[in-house]
């Protein structure tokens, strides 16, 4: 069996509201161990400031996301491949699929990445975010190739 989307939008919601929180602790975690193996002083904000500064764009861009999300999502059509093509949309929808394929690859790549530069901390969120992109991809494409899809 293919991997799809969950079976309720809430869930994808919930998954994608925890990944992008979870952001945070990960590069708390991934910068104090680097501290602790010496890369950085310990008398002085060079940790302080990085994930002071990654905590506040995960709560400014939190509310942009979930309006971003919600158009997205808005017409939910259940369980759906992840592979579901734009083929035959108009070319404003199938830019979004094209986008969202792009954020994926993207996150899959900066995954790969952390892994090779020692950055195992953050890796699984970028894992999770590119699931999750591929995810509203395939939903959104699915429920607009379905224009009577019902709200779930």
């Amino acid at each position: 069996m293919p991997l799809g989307t969950p079976r309720h939008r809430a869930t994808l919601w919930i998954l994608a509201n925890t990944a992008w929180i979870a952001l945070s602790p990960a590069v708390a975690l991934y910068f104090d161990r680097q501290q602790r193996k010496g890369a950085y002083p310990v008398d002085a904000d060079s940790i302080g400031l990085p994930i002071m500064g990654i905590a506040v764009w995960v709560i400014v861009l939190l509310l942009p996301l979930n309006l971003g999300w919600w158009f997205l999502l808005r017409r939910y059509p259940g369980r759906v491949s992840l592979g579901t093509s734009g083929k035959g949309l108009g070319t404003a929808k199938r830019l979004i699929g094209v986008l969202g394929l792009i954020v994926a690859i993207s996150c899959a790549a900066a995954a790969i990445w952390a892994l090779t530069e020692d950055a195992g901390e953050v890796t699984p969120v970028f894992f999770t975010w590119s699931y999750i992109t591929l995810a509203i991809r395939a939903a959104y494409l699915a429920a607009i190739r379905e224009p009577n899809t019902s709200l779930t």
